[in-house]
C-alpha cells in the first residue's frame, strides 16, 4: 500500500481514478484518508526514494526511475510526489480521518482551487501535478474569502484536531504568503484544544512545493498560538501522511 504526503497529488489522483479507472467509480466512492502516523511503530512507512536508492544499480530500470524522481540534468522537473510504502495489513482505526471527493467538492473545493475543477485535465496525473506546481513561482495575496472557504471545507470534512492541519493543506495548494496576518489569525482562532502537537512531527518538504507551503503556513500558526517555531520542520521525514 502506498501513501503520499502531498494533498495536491492525492486530490488529482482521486479525479484521475474517477475518469480513467475501468469501473469509473463515483466521486463519493473515492475517499481521502488523512493519517497521523505518530501512532505507528518507527519504520512502518518507508520512503519510496529510499527503496529505489537501495536496490538501483547503474544498469537496471530503477536507475532511470530514480532520475525521474530526482529530476534529470538540464533543469527537468522532479517527478516526485512524496510517496511512502507500507507492507501487509495496516490497522488505521482511530488514527485517521476520512472524507469523500464528492463531499469536498460539494463544500467548495473547486471554488477554492478552480484549476482542479478542469475536467479536461482529469485524465492526467503526474504531468498535471507538475503543471499545477508551476504556479509556485509567485505569491499572490490571500483573500478573506479563500481563508473562509478553506475553513468551511475543513470543518465540513473533519472535526477536532484534523481541522486546522487540513485547512492549512487546502490553503497550501496555491502559492501565498505564509505569514498573511488574517490567514494566520483565522486558523489560530479555530485551533482545537486537542490540536496535534506540531513540535512532534517532521514534514517531508524535499521537492514538494505544496508541502513546503503547508509547512510554512502551519509554522506561522504555531508561532502565533505557541510563541515558537516548529523545530522539526528542518528534518525532512514525514510523520503525517495523506492517502
Amino acid at each position: 500500500m502506498s501513501w503520499t504526503s502531498s494533498l495536491l497529488f492525492a486530490l488529482q489522483y482521486g479525479l484521475y481514478r474517477h475518469t480513467m479507472d475501468r469501473s469509473k467509480p463515483d466521486l463519493d466512492e473515492i475517499l481521502l484518508f488523512i493519517l497521523d502516523t505518530r501512532g505507528f511503530a518507527e519504520g512502518t512507512f518507508i520512503k519510496d526514494l529510499d527503496i529505489i536508492n537501495f536496490f538501483k544499480t547503474p544498469t537496471n530500470d530503477l536507475a532511470s526511475f530514480s532520475g525521474l524522481r530526482y529530476g534529470r540534468p538540464g533543469n527537468k522537473p522532479r517527478h516526485y510526489f512524496g510517496e511512502y510504502l507500507t507492507q501487509d495489513e495496516l490497522n488505521i482505526q482511530g488514527k485517521c480521518a476520512t472524507v469523500s471527493m464528492q463531499q469536498m467538492i460539494d463544500l467548495g473545493l473547486f471554488e477554492l482551487y478552480p484549476r482542479l475543477g478542469n475536467e479536461d485535465e482529469w485524465n492526467s496525473l503526474a504531468n498535471r501535478v507538475l503543471k499545477l506546481r508551476k504556479s509556485f513561482t509567485y505569491s499572490p495575496s490571500t483573500t478573506p474569502a479563500e481563508v473562509q472557504k478553506a475553513i468551511e471545507i475543513a470543518q465540513g470534512s473533519f472535526t477536532g484536531r484534523w481541522v486546522v492541519p487540513f485547512a492549512a493543506m487546502l490553503l497550501a495548494l496555491k502559492p501565498r504568503d505564509p505569514n498573511d496576518a488574517e490567514m494566520v489569525a483565522r486558523l489560530s482562532e479555530i485551533s482545537s484544544p486537542e490540536e496535534i502537537d506540531f513540535q512532534k512531527i517532521q514534514i517531508d518538504v524535499n521537492g514538494l512545493l505544496e508541502v513546503q507551503q503547508f509547512a510554512r503556513i502551519i509554522n506561522s500558526v504555531h508561532r502565533e498560538t505557541k510563541g515558537s517555531d516548529i523545530s522539526l520542520l528542518i528534518n525532512p521525514f514525514t510523520r503525517m501522511e495523506i492517502a
